[in-house]
């Protein structure tokens, strides 16, 4: 298990820009267009631009996911594992937000 936590940070390493990068483009598309940044529409966000970088890192290095095979480990497994982490760190920052306005007010 640990073994596999280690490897679900090292390809959410590997996703991390591209993930940083989606999120902000969807984060702000769907400000544009909703005309509200809340918790819900953040995560629409969150979940479009964990999509896209998976999806661009699928297309773009597909042969480094032999490291990963190789482990003994399916790809699916790392995958919902890389979600996970990426959820909760969604939770942080909307916790954080949260902690942050209730102490201004």
């Amino acid at each position: 298990m640990k073994r596999l936590i280690t490897i679900s940070l090292h390809y959410y390493k590997l996703l991390w820009v591209y993930n940083l990068a989606f999120t902000l483009l969807a984060t702000i598309i769907v400000w544009g267009y909703i005309g509200v940044l809340n918790a819900a529409t953040f995560f629409i966000a969150k979940v479009i631009g964990f999509t896209s970088a998976m999806g661009l890192y699928y297309y773009s290095s597909s042969k480094s996911y032999f490291y990963f095979m190789n482990a003994g480990y399916r790809m699916r497994t790392i995958f919902i594992n890389a979600a996970i982490i990426d959820a909760c760190i969604y939770l942080l920052i909307v916790l954080s937000a949260v902690i942050l306005k209730t102490c201004i007010r």
